[in-house]
């Protein structure tokens, strides 16, 4: 296989298909593409050849997610979806603002919390469908310490706060007083996992 800068082995069909993000040259840019290769067609003895390759663009991929009908790769610049066929489904460009926060694995979206500065607390929440679309924005004006997303719902975690928002943007549910959580894992019930330090919890919204 060719040097991979990313690689996810169940990339689409319950591992059937593997993906290796590579780096190479096209009119002299560099570019970004997403090779498929199917595992059972792999043979030792010969060098494979993918299946699909899917051309991205200058953006260096920070994350990749395997969705089962489509993949999601997170680039330094832009969010692109990716079919397993290999065809572009959609992208979205951000290079005019710095990534802060990401969570790609909401059913049909991706949240990405995205500001005008690098530091700094204030920050849009942008929901980005498959096709590239702007789903609904947010302004953030709290330090967010985590992100994630499953099913239709998106947790937000701030210093005192937990929010749950809907895919479309919707507040859910509000937990005050977190006590110290760092991290949260949401679930696709609605339920969310809060960890710190030196504990993880269940919230189930009532």
């Amino acid at each position: 296989l060719p040097p991979p800068c990313a690689w996810a082995p169940a990339f689409f069909g319950g591992g059937e298909t593997l993906a290796v993000v590579t780096m190479g040259q096209s009119d002299g840019l560099f570019q970004s593409r997403v090779e498929l290769y199917a595992i059972g067609q792999l043979d030792p003895q010969e060098t494979p050849t993918p299946t699909a390759v899917c051309p991205l663009d200058e953006s260096g991929i920070l994350d990749l997610w395997d969705g089962g009908s489509e993949g999601r790769l997170l680039g330094e610049d832009a969010l692109f979806t990716v079919s397993p066929q290999g065809t572009l489904l959609g992208s979205y460009d951000f290079s005019d603002r710095y990534l802060k926060a990401y969570a790609l694995s909401g059913d049909s979206f991706s949240a990405l919390l995205l500001g005008r500065y690098q530091t700094g607390s204030q920050a849009d929440l942008v929901l980005v469908g498959s096709d590239g679309s702007v789903l609904g924005s947010l302004s953030i004006s709290e330090q967010v310490l985590s992100l994630s997303a499953a099913g239709r719902y998106l947790a937000v975690l701030t210093a005192d706060r937990l929010d749950i928002y809907t895919s479309d943007l919707t507040l859910y549910r509000t937990l005050e007083g977190t006590q110290g959580a760092q991290k949260v894992l949401m679930n696709a019930d609605g339920t969310a996992m809060l960890v710190s330090s030196e504990y993880a919890s269940l919230y189930i919204p009532g």
